[in-house]
């Protein structure tokens, strides 16, 4: 079935008007989340624009609250991503239209997969971007494992660039 979770939660960058946040049983299962109530059940989550009768996906995991930015690509209010609905990192922003529909110049549009704020290039625009324009081109090879490529990465908090080696996330880690 489905569920509303907030009324009028955030603003719809193609009509104007205001979306609610919705849950519903997803029959088709796979990807994360899940219903406390019914496990194995999986639940989707999306805002449904009430005036223009469009609906966009979210993340399966977290809680979501309506962030002050509007994306500047599509004019969709941005959503903040919080802990909870077994989510438990500190929290990232997503544009509703982006997340599902990433814009034509990202690797994502390609690949068809999800596009949270922080895969965004866009930073020149928008300072929720997390990726540096070109940031998808490696610059070397890393000097230190001499196995990875490095790349030009936002810095957690900062927001600062910094140049990083793709390897140093993974295991045996670079450095």
């Amino acid at each position: 079935g489905r569920r509303l979770l907030a009324s009028r939660l955030s603003k719809c960058g193609g009509c104007g008007g205001r979306m609610d946040l919705k849950a519903s049983d997803d029959p088709r299962g796979g990807g994360g989340g899940g219903d406390q109530n019914r496990p194995g059940q999986q639940v989707t989550t999306y805002l449904g624009c009430v005036p223009c009768g469009k609906s966009f996906l979210l993340p399966r995991k977290g809680t979501f609250e309506a962030n002050q930015a509007d994306c500047p690509l599509c004019g969709f209010q941005v959503l903040s991503v919080k802990s909870g609905n077994g989510y438990e990192g500190n929290g990232y922003t997503v544009c509703p239209h982006c997340f599902s529909a990433p814009p034509d110049d990202s690797p994502e549009a390609e690949d068809g997969s999800d596009f949270p704020c922080f895969k965004c290039a866009h930073a020149d625009v928008c300072a929720l971007a997390g990726k540096a324009p070109g940031s998808d081109t490696p610059l070397l090879k890393c000097r230190s494992c001499q196995a990875s490529d490095v790349f030009v990465k936002r810095a957690g908090k900062t927001g600062k660039f910094m140049v990083a080696c793709a390897g140093y996330d993974r295991t045996p880690k670079c450095g």
